[in-house]
């Protein structure tokens, strides 16, 4: 958490001296290649090695969960008078997870669900009404 704080802030300052949102997504998406590449021995190998629909789910994730994200939340920093305006929208993330996992995979929520998402909600709506 600390170092998507710094990430965070890193990103709104950047933003505030001008940088565009895909500029900014771009190179923390090629920072963190850089740094994931000691961990990437065979990762050549086994993508070379993985049948078509694991390729494709490769491309997707790469493409919408994480540029299209990276781009939005550096939008959202570039458009937003503060920090905390976009990082508080990111507790809402496991609500959505579990919607879209109820939908698409069929799993019903837990009890975390239902209790966590009332007082998720409610502290966005009391941050949104009293900034």
């Amino acid at each position: 958490m600390i170092l998507f704080a710094v990430y965070n802030i890193l990103n709104r300052g950047l933003s505030l001296k001008g940088y565009d949102s895909i500029t900014i997504a771009m190179w923390s998406m090629f920072t963190g290649a850089i740094m994931a590449l000691p961990f990437a021995d065979h990762a050549i190998e086994m993508i070379g090695a993985a049948p078509i629909t694991a390729k494709l789910a490769m491309i997707y994730l790469a493409f919408f969960s994480s540029a299209l994200g990276f781009v939005f939340w550096s939008y959202a920093f570039e458009h937003a008078e503060k920090v905390s305006d976009v990082t508080n929208f990111m507790y809402i993330s496991p609500i959505v997870a579990a919607v879209v996992a109820a939908f698409l995979l069929g799993e019903y929520p837990n009890m975390g669900l239902y209790i966590g998402a009332p007082i998720i909600l409610g502290s966005l709506f009391l941050f949104n009404r009293y900034r």
